[in-house]
């Protein structure tokens, strides 16, 4: 078996959606649930070297449970490249959870992600407070009774959606429509 500096190492970025009912699961379980359906596809994943070896795989930042996540990424090492990997994942992965986007990439490529897109979805009828969106900040835009709000954070910063929320409604937690979303990273150079 070949372990260490003799493999071949090819690195592949992987863009997900996780949304529907999926997204009131926990990043963490999304990615073991990604692992468990690589393994089960056999991807020619590079593992860790020790007593408990690890797929070599790295997540984008997490969003928050309960707000849709379009733009998952991840990098994973590999022996050579997988045959067809967006069907076949697809193919085995639950109904909320599907691979969009893979390609070859750097070792650097997660870290080549400046920032993420949001989109907030809010039933107009539950804005209290207008002059929160009053910011160079956010994008707004009215579709009868709802209102898109669209902004973006830097990698590394609190996306700051229950914040806006609370700010918008006066109640942190409002009943009512919403939806959040994280539609897309930034990357720098690509």
């Amino acid at each position: 078996m070949r372990r260490g500096n003799d493999i071949p190492r090819l690195y592949f970025m992987f863009r997900f959606k996780k949304k529907g009912m999926l997204r009131f699961i926990s990043q963490m379980e999304v990615q073991n649930l990604i692992v468990r359906i690589f393994r089960r596809l056999n991807f020619p994943i590079v593992y860790s070297e020790g007593f408990h070896p690890r797929p070599r795989l790295s997540f984008s930042p997490a969003v928050r449970t309960g707000i849709v996540d379009l733009a998952l990424y991840a990098l994973g090492v590999f022996r050579f490249p997988p045959e067809d990997p967006i069907r076949r994942f697809n193919f085995l992965a639950p109904r909320g959870l599907e691979m969009v986007e893979f390609g070859e990439t750097d070792a650097n490529f997660l870290k080549r992600i400046e920032g993420f897109r949001y989109k907030l979805l809010v039933d107009s009828s539950l804005v209290v407070n207008p002059k929160a969106l009053d910011k160079d900040m956010f994008a707004v835009e009215s579709h009868g009774s709802l209102l898109v709000i669209k902004y973006h954070k830097k990698v590394g910063e609190k996306d700051g959606l229950y914040e806006l929320l609370e700010e918008l409604t006066g109640i942190r937690y409002p009943s009512g429509f919403f939806l959040a979303f994280r539609t897309d990273g930034i990357v720098r150079g690509g």
